[in-house]
C-alpha cells in the first residue's frame, strides 16, 4: 500500500503536461505569415498556442521566388479550423495534466503560393519605360499650362491691378482683401 501511495504522489507531482504546436509551411517558403491580423513570422515557422478554432491567416510573399523566372506571389487568406484539442474538456484534462507522459498536439498546415499576375510589371524596358514617363510629364506640363491660362476650375477670377493691365499678384491681392 506504501509503494501505491509513492507512485501515485510521484505520478501527481511529475505529471506531464499538453503541449499544442501548430506548424505552418510554404511552398516556396520564407513567406510571411499573419494570424487573426498579427504577425507570426516567416515559414517555416513552429509555434505553441493554446486554444483551436477558425483562424484567418494572411501570407505574403514579395521576395523573387527560387527559381529565375518567379516573380512576387499572390497573398494568400485562407480560413483554417484548428481542431480543439480533446482532451481540453473535462475530466480528460485532469488525466492529461496528471498523466506522468508528456501529450504533443501538432497541427500542420502546408499552403502553396502563386505567382503573381504582376511579374510582366517587373520586366519593363527600361528605354520604352523611360520614353512613356517623358511623354507623360510633357503632357501634365501642358495640361497645368492650359489651367494656368484659363484658371483653375472652381477659382475666384483674376483680379487686375489697377495701374496695369498685368493681372495682380498673390501678395497685391492679398493685401487689397484685408479689411
Amino acid at each position: 500500500m506504501r509503494a501505491f501511495v509513492t507512485i501515485l504522489a510521484a505520478a501527481l507531482f511529475c505529471g506531464g503536461c499538453a503541449q499544442r504546436i501548430l506548424r505552418i509551411e510554404t511552398e516556396p517558403s520564407g513567406a510571411l505569415v499573419f494570424m487573426d491580423n498579427r504577425e507570426i513570422g516567416r515559414t517555416p515557422i513552429e509555434m505553441p498556442f493554446v486554444y483551436g478554432g477558425v483562424r484567418e491567416f494572411l501570407i505574403l510573399k514579395d521576395e523573387r521566388g527560387p527559381g529565375p523566372d518567379q516573380g512576387p506571389m499572390k497573398p494568400l487568406i485562407v480560413r483554417q479550423e484548428v481542431e480543439n484539442f480533446y482532451f481540453d474538456t473535462f475530466p480528460f484534462d485532469l488525466f492529461v495534466e496528471l498523466s506522468p507522459v508528456a501529450i504533443t498536439d501538432v497541427h500542420e498546415f502546408h499552403f502553396v503560393l502563386e505567382p503573381s499576375d504582376t511579374l510582366a510589371s517587373y520586366e519593363v524596358d527600361p528605354d520604352a519605360y523611360s520614353d512613356a514617363l517623358k511623354d507623360r510629364a510633357l503632357e501634365m506640363s501642358a495640361r497645368a499650362r492650359e489651367a494656368l491660362e484659363e484658371g483653375f476650375p472652381g477659382s475666384l477670377p483674376r483680379q487686375e491691378n489697377k495701374d496695369s493691365k498685368e493681372p495682380a499678384t498673390d501678395e497685391e491681392t492679398s493685401a487689397t482683401s484685408k479689411p
